[in-house]
């Protein structure tokens, strides 16, 4: 026989690897899909009904929030009230579905973690607040000051953990949604780092700095509508596997 027929014969066994090779991987990627797809699909219920009850406790407590503004005080106490009311019942529920959505990502828990912490902070400074009325005390004022901080500092870290949990559950289902998320988190992060810029700036060049909190405070604000336009979107993916 000649070595033609050898390579031949080679060749034709390279094919064969070559095709079977391909097969396996058509059949190991198909098994993957379908495990991936069944995942998916038994979290759905799940994610899309408390999705969408986050969503509803967000715009509840967006308006609350705007009610309850110092300026609503004056124009309509009995308003401004209810609103705060409504604002406190509101961070309880997200509090509550945080540890919900835990079930089935585990960075909602350290988000609710977090999130109880700086409510906790914020209880606290507020009792400081009501106890130093009338009484210029240097120690309660420091303490308060404190308090404030550590809240926003603690309320930063919840925040991060919540977009990543957002990111991390809907991977699966959509890669797309997961990247906004993802992306929404450096924006926020931008923005507030402006913030803190800004307010340093805010001793040494008071106008700019004055119009830069303007226009970072609007950034904050779209940014904030944004995550719960997310929240509804992220929601209704889940609702297609339903």
């Amino acid at each position: 026989m000649t070595d033609s027929y050898y390579e031949d014969e080679y060749i034709d066994y390279e094919d064969e690897q070559n095709t079977y090779a391909a097969e396996n991987d058509l059949l190991i990627a198909d098994e993957t899909s379908a495990e991936r797809i069944a995942e998916i699909s038994r979290k759905a219920p799940f994610m899309s009904k408390w999705l969408m009850v986050l969503f509803v406790v967000m715009i509840a407590s967006s308006i609350a929030d705007l009610l309850s503004s110092d300026n609503m005080e004056e124009v309509a106490p009995e308003l401004y009230t209810i609103a705060s009311i409504v604002s406190l019942i509101c961070g309880i529920v997200y509090l509550v579905i945080l540890f919900k959505l835990s079930r089935e990502e585990a960075l909602y828990r350290k988000a609710a973690q977090y999130y109880l912490i700086s409510l906790i902070l914020t209880a606290i400074t507020l009792i400081i607040m009501l106890v130093s009325i009338g009484n210029e005390n240097e120690g309660l004022l420091v303490l308060s000051f404190f308090a404030v901080i550590a809240g926003l500092v603690i309320a930063f870290v919840s925040e991060y953990y919540e977009y990543q949990a957002h990111a991390n559950v809907v991977r699966d289902a959509s890669t797309e949604m997961a990247a906004k998320w993802e992306k929404l988190w450096k924006y926020y992060i931008r923005m507030l780092l402006g913030l803190l810029g800004s307010i340093v700036l805010l001793a040494l060049i008071p106008m700019i700095a004055a119009i830069m909190l303007l226009a970072l405070a609007i950034g904050m604000l779209i940014i904030s509508i944004i995550k719960i336009v997310y929240v509804y979107e992220t929601a209704k993916i889940f609702q297609q596997y339903v």
